[in-house]
């Protein structure tokens, strides 16, 4: 009898124990199922971040490299990969560009078309020992000697903001391997008929570039039409249309020995690994030089002056083929090479008078004749710290490839064009001693040959009068072929400012040039210049 309360009281305490078990149960579940979403929430939260960082990836490698994947540190890019510019500082280790979150890019999207604005707003003030009475695009071959007018005895100073430019790019997939690029470019350097510099500076745009492309990477080619930096222009890496290569100064002519294009242009460029060739078709023009003859009943007609959408000031020279430019180039590990050549004809005219009793039209005569050179450039990188650059370019009627402006032919007795050898080329140092900094130095030289007949016909002729050249109270006058042009110019480039603002920066370059002409009666005219030029440029993106 005594054996039931401690039965009921065994069963109690395992009912007890049941419901502890139960409950223990419940929080066990409760907390599995707690955890399960707490890795549920994580496995999400690591599929978004990588998602975002493969976004991420992919829209910088599509504003960066268009139709084509980004290359790896020393790769070649395909000819439709164009890279957007970057500042200096903004590289990774390897010294490869990187967007910088933190700098606006000007970038919008319209249709399926990424727009991307550019340019900046800069003034820059120059000084010259000899008045040239240009702006801040000096002429080397024009500098003054000492007469016949005395603006070799005086000096220049200005200030302008024509060197302000604007730009716009527009990119589109056309393919899965193909795309098309325009792009516009313009600055104020053009001093149309109304400009002045007395109470308003009205000075007109100028255009510098403005072409589409269109590259297929699958073919590793790449065509252009518009107008752009020729293919005689160096090049830093393949032949990429935005990967040209001009010293850093302030000075917009560069310095003698450089040489370049910028013209309307038809081109086709093929890769073949780590390497470019090139083929391009420019608009023609000729620089003619020197005396022409004096012909009994005939004038020699070398160009016409311009009319609807020519300038009505200018004398434009009688071209009926193309200059024809082919290229070369090849990256390697220690640099880009570059060799090419160029083809030109040139043409004037013998335009007879009214000759006999008959008062007959004697008509008109072309003349012709052919020219051409072989050039190289090198662009050689030494880490991101210095740039190693250099250009020749030597042949028979270069003269209009040269930033020295000397001519490409001059007369010969008949009146025929006769084209001139010329040799010329530069080289320079462009230290990045920071990330905001870079210092430059660049030497260049162009010399040119002569041609000549009579006693003063032709280019060079020892009989043509210099005697002007010396002194604006000599009397006479200053033939002044040049000879040779040779300088050097450095510099430094500093940006100051730089944030989600976009850049500021100022440079400061000093230039010494000497311009030589070939003896004449008189003597031989030299004419030394020295430029200082300084600047504030703002780019906003």
């Amino acid at each position: 009898m005594q054996s039931r309360p401690a039965m009921a009281q065994d069963a109690a305490a395992i009912q007890a124990i049941q419901r502890q078990i139960s409950d223990l149960q419940l929080q066990l579940k409760k907390l599995q199922s707690d955890a399960a979403k707490r890795d549920a929430e994580l496995k999400q939260a690591q599929a978004e971040a990588a998602q975002a960082r493969a976004d991420a990836q992919a829209a910088q490698k599509a504003a960066m490299v268009p139709a084509a994947a980004a290359p790896a540190a020393g790769q070649m890019l395909p000819p439709g990969a164009i890279v957007m510019t970057q500042p200096a500082n903004d590289k990774d280790a390897a010294g490869n560009p990187i967007q910088n979150p933190k700098k606006p890019n000007g970038k919008f999207t319209v249709g399926g078309v990424t727009v991307a604005l550019g340019g900046f707003v800069d003034l820059t003030g120059y000084y010259r020992s000899r008045n040239e009475s240009r702006g801040t695009s000096s002429s080397f071959s024009g500098i003054p000697f000492n007469g016949p007018t005395g603006q070799g005895d005086t000096s220049e100073f200005n200030m302008t903001a024509q060197n302000t430019r604007l730009s716009v790019r527009a990119d589109a997939s056309t393919g899965a391997d193909s795309a098309l690029t325009s792009y516009v470019e313009f600055d104020f350097n053009n001093g149309g008929g109304g400009a002045n510099s007395v109470q308003s500076y009205s000075y007109t745009p100028r255009l510098r570039q403005a072409f589409v492309e269109y590259a297929d990477s699958s073919w590793g080619t790449y065509a252009l039409a518009g107008q752009a930096w020729s293919l005689a222009t160096p090049f830093k890496r393949g032949l990429d249309p935005f990967q040209n290569f001009q010293p850093p100064t302030l000075d917009s002519s560069y310095l003698p020995g450089y040489e370049y294009l910028r013209v309307p242009l038809v081109r086709v460029v093929k890769t073949f690994g780590n390497a470019n060739i090139g083929l391009e078709a420019d608009a023609p023009q000729t620089v003619f030089g020197g005396s022409a003859p004096t012909l009994a009943n005939a004038s020699v007609v070398n160009g016409y002056t311009g009319n609807g959408g020519l300038n009505p000031a200018t004398t434009y020279s009688i071209n009926s083929l193309p200059d024809v430019i082919g290229k070369v180039a090849l990256d390697t590990a220690f640099g880009h090479y570059e060799v090419y050549g160029v083809v030109r004809q040139f043409q004037d005219q013998t335009v007879y008078s009214l000759t006999g009793a008959t008062n007959t039209v004697g008509g008109a005569a072309t003349h012709s004749a052919v020219g051409g050179g072989a050039g190289a450039s090198v662009f050689y990188p030494i880490m991101k710290y210095v740039d190693l650059q250099g250009t020749f370019l030597s042949g028979a009627g270069v003269g209009r490839y040269g930033a020295g402006g000397l001519p490409d032919v001059t007369y010969s007795s008949n009146g025929s064009p006769k084209p001139l050898h010329e040799t010329m080329g530069e080289v320079g140092v462009i230290g990045h001693v920071l990330p905001v900094l870079d210092v430059y130095l660049f030497g260049g030289i162009d010399q040119i040959g002569r041609s000549f007949f009579g006693s003063s016909g032709g280019y060079g002729n020892p009989g043509a009068n210099n005697a002007g050249c010396f002194n604006p109270n000599a009397g006479g006058s200053c033939a002044g072929n040049n000879y040779q042009l040779s300088g050097f110019t450095l510099g430094y480039n500093w940006t100051f400012l730089q944030g989600p603002y976009g850049k500021l920066q100022t440079g400061l370059q000093y230039s010494y040039v000497k311009r030589e002409a070939y003896y004449g009666k008189g003597g031989e005219p030299t004419a030394i210049e020295n430029m200082v030029f300084a600047n504030v440029r703002y780019t906003p993106f």
